[in-house]
């Protein structure tokens, strides 16, 4: 049976998840919590971050506008700052590349997320810090030619893909010596499909809801 596994790789040294909100502008709207209810964006799709479950088991919280809950280190980083500040949670999900222009417009308080800190980014947006910090790391099939990797090198000229508008696809993949870089995914469940599939050798990172599944691999 085929089975994921995952490769740890030196890429980049670290990267975190972060709350972040909009820098003031004439031109934008301002957030705050001065109702009381602090509005948080995520994916709700990127477990253990922050996740999709159908009741409230476990201390998640209801999902705005959807009858599904939400979970997660980003939900739980949430909740600790409204029982510190005496707020209300609202968890909003949101696609990937709606986060920061959902802060800049005010349609959220803030966004936690699996969101590295960026030079780009924090043009326009102020990042509060982060709060974990991650290994990078990639999958491929333990059938694969790839899955004895043991550095960087050994993934040249592989075909491969990461998520869209991440920090993975746009400098991590790059970095790989003759890769063969396919259209980015849309998901984090999404890059997966394509390794499972066949269409990819391996992506970056994994999603790590899929680690208790996996045999993991230092490089």
């Amino acid at each position: 049976m085929k089975k994921i596994i995952a490769l740890f790789f030196a890429l980049m040294l670290a990267v975190s998840s972060v709350a972040c909100t909009a820098k003031p502008a004439s031109t934008e709207a301002t957030s705050g919590v001065e109702d009381g209810v602090l509005t948080v964006a995520m994916e709700c799709a990127y477990a253990p971050y922050n996740w999709t479950q159908p009741t409230d088991a476990n201390g998640a919280v209801p999902i705005k506008d959807s009858n599904e809950f939400a979970n997660g280190y980003d939900v739980m980083m949430a909740q600790k700052l409204c029982e510190a500040n005496g707020w209300k949670l609202e968890v909003v999900r949101l696609d990937w590349d709606s986060l920061i222009p959902a802060v800049q417009t005010g349609q959220i308080d803030a966004v936690i997320a699996g969101q590295s800190m960026t030079p780009e980014r924090a043009e326009v947006v102020d990042f509060a810090g982060p709060y974990l910090y991650a290994t990078i790391v990639c999958v491929t099939l333990n059938t694969s030619s790839f899955a004895s990797a043991k550095g960087i090198s050994d993934l040249a000229g592989g075909t491969c893909t990461s998520q869209l508008g991440t920090i993975w696809y746009d400098s991590c993949l790059p970095q790989i010596k003759d890769a063969k870089v396919q259209p980015a995914a849309e998901t984090a469940p999404a890059m997966l499909m394509a390794l499972e599939t066949g269409t990819v050798d391996f992506a970056a990172p994994t999603c790590p809801r899929r680690r208790a599944h996996l045999r993991l691999t230092r490089i």
